[in-house]
């Protein structure tokens, strides 16, 4: 395994944990990919218009709960925008009733105030996943160009000795 090439994707909460690992981790991944990721728990909670935030599970599983501000915050990739190193393709459907595609919308718009590399493709007629053919082949190969692009070697590996 080449250390300096490595990536981070996911998709819904695991595009929340590749945003964590890039914001936690900028050391490590030289590019990620997320697509309809959770970017602000606090915020998809609290969007009382949309999200049906209606359970003791949800509140002791994803956080909620009196007391949980400081670390819901401390844990927002969209409030630690600024911290990302690496290069972000982000993807969502506009229709997902899920993760709302405000999301991801917020986290572009932040990675782009902050001056980073973001990509950002929106899918028209698409929910949390996937229905048409043609949008998952858009997105699927857009994933392996840019992949293709950020975590080409840089340069002849040296042996060390």
């Amino acid at each position: 395994m080449d250390a300096d090439r490595i990536g981070i994707m996911g998709t819904s909460f695991g595009g929340y944990a590749s945003l964590v690992g890039l914001v936690k981790t900028p050391e490590l991944f030289r590019a990620g990919a997320a697509y309809a990721p959770v970017t602000d728990i606090e915020r998809m909670i609290s969007d009382d218009e949309w999200y049906e935030w209606d359970t003791d599970w949800h509140r002791r599983m994803v956080g909620g709960e009196r007391g949980d501000e400081s670390r819901l915050r401390e844990n927002s990739p969209l409030r630690r925008a600024a911290e990302i190193r690496a290069p972000l393709l982000l993807g969502h459907g506009v229709d997902d009733q899920r993760v709302h595609v405000r999301q991801s919308r917020r986290m572009a718009a932040a990675l782009r105030d902050a001056g980073k590399h973001v990509e950002y493709l929106e899918f028209p007629d698409e929910v949390h996943g996937f229905l048409l053919e043609a949008n998952r082949v858009r997105w699927y190969e857009r994933v392996v160009a840019f992949f293709e692009e950020h975590l080409s070697p840089r340069g002849p590996a040296t042996t060390g000795r």
